[in-house]
C-alpha cells in the first residue's frame, strides 16, 4: 500500500479538480442506507495510514515485531521474512511466535505487548491529521475495524463526541454484542475492534490460531453472529482496507446467502486491486470497489459521501474553524439586517469540504429570517471583525425557504442537504431536516428552475455591462448550472427525492450528469467556468468574449438530444435585426427607467442570490408585452441588446455631463449596436453548427 509522503497534500486538495462520480453513482443507495440507519463502516489499516504515515500497516508491523524478538535459526528468520513479502501475514505472525526466544513464559501476552509498544511509539509522532476519523465519526454510525490502535477512541474522548461508546466492543464483549443484536436495542454507535485493541488487557487475534479460535472454532460466538448480521443485513463502506483476509471474505460469501438489498462499497487504492479481482468482488461478495489514485484523496470522498444527507450541528471535521464562526458571526449579529432568533445556515464549499476547500475560500451563511419581507437579500462582509474572511450571506424569509423546498428548488435543497446549522433556536431548519417529505412533478421543478434561469440571465446582462468581472463569471457559472439543471429535467433526471434535486445544486455533479446524460463534447469548457467562479484558475487563463459563448456552447452540447422547442431560450431571435429603429427606441424609452432601478438593484442590493424581484418581474412583463415581428418573438438573448444600449448611453453621459442625448443620437448608437448584433447572431450560428 502506498503511504500518503506529505500530510500537508490533504490540505493542499482542490475538491474541483478530480472526478468523484464514482460517489455520486452510489448516492441514492447511500442515502436510504443512513436515512433507515443501515449505514456501517469498516476501516483498516489504510485509514491509520491516512492519520499518520507512521503508523505501520500489517508487513511494517510484522517486520518491526520480528526486529524486536529474538530469532537464532537464521533459516527461519529468512522464511518468516519471506512469507511477510507473499503477504502470508498471520502465518508469519505465528511463526515469529513459535520460534522466538521471550524472556516471558507467556508468548502470547509478550508478544502481543511488543506490538502495542510498536505502535505507542508510532503514534508520538506529530506527523497527524485527524480529518479522515473525524469524516468517518461525523456520520454518527457503528464503525468496524480490524486495526489494533486506539485513534479512534482517542478522538472521541478528545472532541467529547457524545454520540458513540467511550469504550470499544472487542471480539470478547460477548454480552455487549448479544444486546446489540436484540431487535429492541434502540440505536447505538459503537467502535467494534474484531481483532481487539492495545489498549485493553484482552488478547490480540493475530496469528494462525487467534484466527482459527475466532473465525473457525467459534469460540466467542455471539461477536462472530454480531459481525455476520453486520455483513447480512447492512449497507458496509470498507474503507483503507484490502479485502484480503480469507476468513472475512468466507463471512462475505456466506453472507450473500441472506443479505438484503444492500450492496457494499470498497474505497480503495488504485494500486491495491487488478481487474479480476474488481470482477470477483462485485460478482462473488456484492462488493462495488470505489477506487482512487492517492491516499490525500481519501478524506474528500468521506466528505463528499457525508453530503448526501442533512446535518444537525457544525461537521466534526469544522470544529478547529468554531472560533473564526464564532467571531464572524457574533459581528454579523450585530448588524441592522440581522434579525434575531433568525436560523443561520453555513453551506457552499467551505461547510462540504473545511480545510480541503479553495485557499481563504468565501463562508456562505444562509440566513432564514422571520420576517415577511428582505429589503437586502444578498450582503458581502469582510472586515478585521471577521478576520478578512469575506461572508457572503443570503437572507431569505421562512415562507421562500419552505417554498423553495416544495417546489424543488436546487438551491435551497442543496442547502437543506449539504448546509449545516450555526444557529437553530427555533428547530427550523432541523424540523425540515428531519421531516420535509417531497411530492415533486416535473412541471413545477422545471418552472422553477426556469424562473431562476431568467432572473439569474438578467443579473448576468447587468453584470456584463459593470466592471466586476468575478460576479459577471459567477452568473455565467449559475446561469451555466441552471441551464444544465432545466436540461436534465427534461431528459427525465429522477426528482423522486430531496438528495436527487440537491445534489443538481452541486456543480461538478451537475457537469457529470450534464456529460452522462447528453454525450457533451466540450466538458473542458463548462469545467472551466466552475474553476473561474471558484478562483481556482485565474480569469486571463480564460476569456470568455460574450456571452453568447455561454449560449452557443449549451446549444451545442443538447442540440441533438432536445426537441428545438425547448432551447428557445438559448437562441437569439431576428427580432432585433428586423426591427423598425424607431420602434426599438419607443420601447427603450419605455423600459429604461426599470433598466436603471434593476442595475442599481443588482449591484447595491443583491448579488446574484436572492428570488425574483418586483423590478425583474416589471422588466419581464416588458419584454414580454414587445410586438411580436413576422412571427419572430423576443428572446432572453435580445435582453442583453437593451442592456448594452442601456450602458452606451449612460456612459456618454458620465463622460460628458452637459450632453443632452436626444432621440436621433439613440439611433445613432443603435444602427451600430444592431451591426454588432448581427455579427454576434452571425458567429452563434457558426458555433452551434
Amino acid at each position: 500500500m502506498k503511504v500518503m509522503k506529505d500530510q500537508n497534500k490533504i490540505s493542499e486538495l482542490n475538491p474541483y479538480s478530480f472526478d468523484l462520480s464514482a460517489i455520486y453513482r452510489k448516492s441514492n443507495t447511500i442515502f436510504h442506507a443512513i436515512q433507515s440507519n443501515n449505514l456501517v463502516f469498516f476501516v483498516g489499516s489504510g485509514v491509520s495510514k491516512a492519520y499518520n504515515p507512521d503508523i505501520p500497516n500489517w508487513s511494517e508491523l510484522l517486520n518491526s515485531l520480528l526486529s524486536e524478538v529474538n530469532i537464532s535459526n537464521e533459516e527461519k528468520k529468512e522464511e518468516i521474512i519471506y512469507l511477510i513479502k507473499k503477504g502470508k501475514f498471520s502465518i508469519a505472525a505465528e511463526a515469529i511466535k513459535k520460534y522466538s526466544i521471550l524472556d516471558n513464559a507467556n508468548k502470547d501476552l509478550a508478544i502481543d505487548r511488543i506490538i502495542g509498544s510498536i505502535i505507542e511509539k508510532r503514534l508520538k509522532s506529530k506527523n497527524s491529521n485527524d480529518l479522515l476519523h473525524l469524516a468517518i465519526l461525523d456520520f454518527g454510525v457503528p464503525i468496524i475495524t480490524t486495526n489494533y490502535d486506539p485513534i479512534f477512541e482517542d478522538i472521541i474522548n478528545k472532541q467529547n463526541i457524545n454520540r458513540f461508546k467511550k469504550t470499544p466492543i472487542t471480539y470478547t464483549d460477548e454480552n455487549q454484542a448479544e444486546e446489540i443484536l436484540l431487535p429492541q436495542n434502540l440505536k447505538e454507535n459503537y467502535i467494534f475492534k474484531i481483532h481487539g485493541t492495545i489498549n485493553q488487557s484482552q488478547r490480540l487475534i493475530i496469528d494462525e490460531s487467534d484466527y482459527l479460535d475466532f473465525y473457525f472454532y467459534e469460540k466467542w460466538p455471539r461477536t462472530l453472529r454480531l459481525l455476520r448480521h453486520i455483513f447480512a443485513t447492512k449497507m458496509v463502506i470498507f474503507i483503507g482496507f484490502s479485502i484480503s483476509d480469507p476468513e472475512l471474505l468466507l463471512l462475505l460469501r456466506e453472507s450473500i446467502k441472506y443479505s438484503s438489498s444492500y450492496q457494499h462499497i470498497a474505497i480503495m487504492h488504485e494500486d491495491n486491486i487488478t481487474e479480476i479481482e474488481n470482477e470477483l468482488l462485485k460478482s462473488n461478495y456484492r462488493i462495488e470497489p470505489i477506487l482512487y489514485k492517492d491516499h490525500s484523496h481519501l478524506p474528500l470522498l468521506i466528505l463528499e459521501t457525508r453530503n448526501m444527507f442533512p446535518k444537525e450541528s457544525l461537521p466534526l471535521s469544522l470544529t478547529q474553524n468554531a472560533f473564526e464562526l464564532r467571531k464572524g458571526l457574533k459581528y454579523i449579529k450585530k448588524q441592522s439586517f440581522f434579525v434575531p432568533e433568525s436560523t443561520i445556515i453555513l453551506f457552499g464549499s467551505f461547510a462540504k469540504y473545511g480545510v480541503l476547500s479553495t485557499k481563504n475560500s468565501d463562508l456562505d451563511l444562509l440566513i432564514i429570517s422571520n420576517e415577511n419581507y428582505i429589503d437586502k437579500p444578498f450582503i458581502r462582509i469582510q472586515n478585521k471583525e471577521t478576520n478578512n474572511r469575506q461572508f457572503d450571506i443570503v437572507i431569505i424569509t421562512r415562507t421562500d425557504f419552505e417554498l423553495g423546498l416544495k417546489v424543488g428548488d436546487p438551491f435551497i435543497c442543496s442547502v437543506l442537504t449539504t448546509g449545516c446549522p450555526i444557529e437553530d433556536s427555533s428547530d427550523i431548519f432541523g424540523t425540515l431536516a428531519r421531516g420535509f417529505r417531497p411530492n415533486y412533478n416535473y412541471e413545477s421543478v422545471k418552472n422553477r428552475i426556469y424562473q431562476n434561469l431568467i432572473t439569474i440571465w438578467l443579473r448576468l446582462c447587468v453584470y456584463k455591462n459593470s466592471d466586476n468581472i468575478i460576479e459577471l463569471y459567477q452568473a455565467y457559472h449559475r446561469f451555466c448550472l441552471s441551464a444544465m439543471q432545466l436540461f436534465l429535467i427534461e431528459d427525465f433526471y429522477s426528482i423522486e427525492s430531496v438528495l436527487s434535486l440537491s445534489l443538481l445544486g452541486n456543480s461538478r455533479f451537475t457537469l457529470y450528469e450534464f456529460d452522462k446524460h447528453f454525450k457533451i463534447k466540450n466538458k473542458f469548457f463548462f469545467s472551466n467556468i466552475i474553476k473561474v467562479s471558484k478562483r481556482e484558475i485565474n480569469i486571463r487563463e480564460f476569456p470568455i468574449s460574450s456571452p453568447f459563448v455561454i449560449f452557443s456552447n449549451l446549444f451545442f452540447s443538447v442540440n441533438n438530444h432536445l426537441n428545438k422547442e425547448k432551447l428557445g431560450f438559448l437562441q437569439p431571435s431576428k427580432y432585433i435585426l428586423k426591427s423598425n429603429i424607431d420602434y426599438l427606441v419607443e420601447e427603450y424609452n419605455n423600459i429604461k427607467n426599470n433598466l436603471d432601478n434593476l442595475s442599481q438593484e443588482i449591484l447595491v442590493k443583491h448579488g446574484d442570490y436572492g428570488e425574483t424581484t418586483y423590478v425583474e418581474n416589471e422588466l419581464l412583463t416588458s419584454f414580454n408585452d414587445f410586438i411580436t415581428i413576422e412571427n419572430d418573438s423576443i428572446s432572453i438573448c435580445d435582453y442583453l441588446f437593451f442592456f448594452n444600449l442601456h450602458n452606451r448611453l449612460k456612459s456618454i453621459n458620465s463622460f460628458n455631463i452637459y450632453k443632452f442625448i436626444n432621440t436621433e443620437d439613440i439611433k445613432e448608437i443603435m444602427e451600430d449596436l444592431i451591426s454588432n448584433w448581427e455579427i454576434e447572431i452571425n458567429n452563434w450560428t457558426q458555433q452551434c453548427l
